[in-house]
């Protein structure tokens, strides 16, 4: 089955489990379609898919929100905000991802490989 006519089932099913629907059908997925790839809905996705997408995601607007900050602290490097946006990062993506792995077998969703 082509990967366009997974991703339809998929939301189908996530639509008929009663998830809303911005956390099925995230912007954050959007904007990876966009680009190209062939990214499945966070609940079918595997942990180490959602947790490299939202940790490639939050890295990057760590940065570009503190690139773009006039009320910077003084002294600080690059080198601190690359640290600090990876630790973050890191939390951020363990949550969502566990956060979508729970939701799936709360609702009892069909593995992205049967659909």
């Amino acid at each position: 089955m082509a990967f366009a006519q997974k991703y339809e089932k998929a939301i189908e099913e996530l639509r008929a489990s009663k998830i809303w629907g911005a956390n099925h059908d995230q912007p954050l997925n959007k904007i990876y379609r966009k680009l190209g790839l062939k990214v499945p809905p966070p609940h079918y996705a595997s942990f180490g898919q959602v947790f490299l997408a939202h940790g490639v995601f939050f890295l990057i607007m760590w940065i570009v929100l503190w690139i773009f900050n006039p009320f910077s602290w003084p002294g600080m490097t690059v080198t601190f905000v690359v640290v600090t946006g990876l630790l973050g990062g890191l939390i951020y993506s363990a949550i969502m991802a566990a956060y979508y792995r729970w939701d799936r077998k709360r609702h009892n969703l069909t593995p992205w490989d049967e659909l």
